[in-house]
């Protein structure tokens, strides 16, 4: 799990520099709602980093009960 939980992680924190510098280009398409807001922004990152958590989780979780002496 580690494996696929690391480029999830680094994509999070690589993305919310660039998804608050564009915010100021976006913030022209909105109608009252602030281009800052921080409760969607982390809620955002919270949802990407917990779809991404059960990609890896699920493959994991089936391959953790194959029994490795049988073909």
């Amino acid at each position: 799990m580690l494996n696929g939980l690391t480029p999830i992680a680094a994509g999070a924190a690589a993305g919310v520099a660039p998804g608050f510098g564009t915010a100021r280009v976006v913030g022209s398409l909105l109608f009252e709602i602030s281009p800052y807001n921080s409760d969607i922004a982390v809620g955002a990152v919270a949802l990407l980093i917990s779809v991404g958590t059960l990609a890896c989780w699920l493959p994991a979780r089936r391959k953790a009960n194959v029994d490795p002496c049988k073909r």
